[in-house]
């Protein structure tokens, strides 16, 4: 009975690292299953009904939104590192209107690391910058 457990926790336990070693391929901006996944149980407190699943994602850091990252950098640099430690969520979750989506070119949201001093320029700025990629 001991083995059966043992194996079962094993194979629980590579399922497990399996979906977090998902988090952050490729330069997708739609997440895949396992980064929603992720991202709507890490901003259940912020994100009201706003759904991360099939949304377009841009990665925003800098204390005014200058610096744009690629999906690996923004999970490498900021998810990975929290990944089973107490450690707080240096991240927002910025969600864009309809008509700022329009503007910005389809994208849904935006996550800004570390947030600091973001203005509504500043947000605007970005949502041109994000409308020329």
């Amino acid at each position: 009975m001991r083995i059966i457990g043992l194996l079962i926790l094993i194979f629980l336990s590579a399922k497990a690292f399996g979906q977090l070693d998902s988090l952050g391929l490729g330069d997708d901006t739609t997440l895949n299953k396992q980064e929603q996944t992720f991202l709507n149980s890490d901003f259940a407190d912020k994100r009201g009904d706003f759904d991360l699943k099939g949304k377009k994602i841009a990665y925003v850091g800098g204390t005014r939104g200058n610096i744009l990252f690629t999906k690996k950098e923004f999970f490498d640099g900021y998810v990975r590192p929290r990944i089973g430690t107490n450690k707080k969520r240096h991240y927002s979750l910025i969600i864009l209107t309809a008509i700022e989506k329009e503007k910005s070119g389809g994208y849904d949201a935006f996550i800004l690391t570390p947030p600091k001093m973001f203005t509504d320029q500043d947000r605007e700025r970005l949502i041109t910058e994000l409308s020329k990629r």
